[in-house]
């Protein structure tokens, strides 16, 4: 038999609030750096015969957003 009690239930709804403070910031600080990588990336990447001219490209801001968002995971582990 399981018993919930009310404490617990705030504590967990304060830890999920500071946990998703601590990824927005994490996103925030990490964005700039992904994004000036990505830029950077655009210019240096050259195009490797027909082939990539043709693929689709995703734009700068959502290879830094995705980039941003895939390094979170890993800081809470």
């Amino acid at each position: 038999m399981t018993s919930i009690d009310a404490g617990k239930t705030d504590l967990s709804r304060d830890r999920r609030r500071s946990d998703l403070r601590a990824v927005r910031l994490l996103f925030c600080c990490a964005y700039p750096f992904c994004l000036a990588i990505a830029i950077f990336e655009r210019f240096v990447r050259k195009p490797r015969g027909e082939i990539a001219s043709y693929r689709p490209t995703r734009s700068v801001f959502a290879e830094a957003r995705a980039s941003a968002a895939s390094i979170i995971p890993f800081a809470f582990r």
